[in-house]
């Protein structure tokens, strides 16, 4: 108990050394009382490291994941989407409050979002992938990262439609001009496109993604 009261400490580096005698030593029976940091330490860096050390404990459940996700502090919610992958396609729970973080205000957690949806294989992902793609056209990085979870199985027929449904949705709301508001979307698209050039991706894809930029709008690139 003593090395797990140390995660509450204020003590960057005595959290650090408590975390890593927890794992060498395998101190699951320090579960119950991480858990409680998790939830309730007014420290934000210490209910950070106390899920990550659940995690090293292999202690991790879809409750105290549930928690983290919903936690203030977006470096707490980052790290509770990162740890979510395994849960993704087994918790029903765990997916859904995921996927409620797609409007997360703070852009670290959309990354981490953007990076980790490649493993929840549902429609709703794809939408949420395609909602942050188009939120933030403008950044090759979470484009980067929106197309790190874009495979065969989640780019399917339905990418198309769901493209056209999220810029009619977000554009009308941000833009009265829907015509200058479509172009804007194409081109977020052909950015992730841009990115795709750096690594060869199977032909389907490249397919299924040419044939929605061609639904969304003409390549605003072209003359």
């Amino acid at each position: 108990e003593g090395l797990a009261a140390a995660i509450d400490s204020p003590n960057g580096p005595q959290r650090d050394s408590a975390q890593q005698m927890l794992i060498e030593r395998r101190g699951v029976k320090a579960a119950s009382l991480l858990k409680q940091i998790v939830r309730n330490s007014p420290r934000p860096a210490s209910r950070m490291q106390a899920l990550c050390t659940l995690e090293g404990l292999a202690s991790l459940d879809s409750e105290i994941l549930l928690a983290a996700l919903s936690d203030a502090d977006p470096a707490v919610r980052r790290h509770a989407v990162r740890l979510s992958e395994p849960f993704l396609a087994n918790s029903p729970d765990v997916t859904n409050a995921v996927l409620k973080l797609a409007d997360d205000v703070d852009p670290q957690v959309a990354l981490q979002l953007a990076y980790s949806l490649g493993e929840a294989q549902t429609e709703i992902a794809t939408d949420v992938l395609v909602r942050i793609a188009a939120r933030h056209s403008d950044d090759p990085y979470l484009l980067a990262a929106v197309w790190s979870s874009v495979d065969a199985q989640n780019v399917g027929p339905n990418v198309s439609g769901s493209m056209a449904r999220e810029r009619d949705q977000l554009l009308r709301r941000d833009f009265p001009e829907v015509g200058v508001a479509q172009v804007e979307g194409a081109r977020g698209l052909y950015q992730i496109v841009d990115v795709r050039r750096s690594r060869p991706l199977a032909d389907d894809i490249e397919l299924s993604l040419g044939r929605c930029l061609e639904h969304l709008a003409p390549n605003p690139h072209q003359a």
